[in-house]
């Protein structure tokens, strides 16, 4: 066992929202809570902390926030910005609330665009994992060429069979 052992982050969720109710005055079970939010019988149900989901809330954005939540959505994030305005209406308060980004329209466009890039990003790390690094010796007229990748080898056999007289169409 080690001496040391970081929580988990449902622990850490616990933990917090525990120290939350009490700062309330509330007596309630605060993991009971959470998993009846969540709708599971315990917490093996499900894993807390494994997707990464963030609002940004604000009377107005910015074009530079506006433009970097785009880039680190494009990125795998998921970040939506909400406009929340204010409106008073004799005695009520009331509260007008737009999603900015994504915009609900393109919502489910953007989510299929995502796993789409996801997708393509799994596959150019698999063609990367299967390259083949075969290096190749040469050894022709004009010397001993170790090492060499797949391009450099032919091209020192391309060479050779051209200095030997062989048109490169032939070859």
């Amino acid at each position: 066992m080690r001496p040391w052992s970081r929580p988990s982050p449902s622990d850490r969720v616990v933990s917090i929202f525990g120290k939350y109710l009490k700062a309330t005055g509330h007596e309630a079970d605060p993991e009971r809570l959470l998993l009846d939010h969540l709708g599971w019988d315990s917490a093996e149900d499900g894993e807390i902390g494994n997707l990464v989901k963030i609002v940004l809330v604000a009377s107005d954005f910015k074009p530079e926030i506006t433009t970097t939540v785009l880039w680190l959505n494009d990125q795998g994030l998921d970040i939506r910005c909400v406009r929340l305005i204010p409106y008073k209406v004799g005695e009520q308060l009331l509260l007008d609330v737009q999603q900015v980004i994504p915009l609900p329209e393109t919502a489910d466009y953007m989510v299929r665009l995502r796993e789409k890039k996801d997708e393509e990003r799994k596959l150019a790390g698999l063609r990367q994992q299967n390259r083949d690094f075969t290096k190749f010796t040469i050894t022709n007229s004009m010397g001993i060429y170790p090492g060499l990748a797949k391009r450099r080898a032919i091209q020192h056999v391309v060479r050779e069979l051209i200095s030997q007289g062989i048109h490169p169409d032939s070859i």
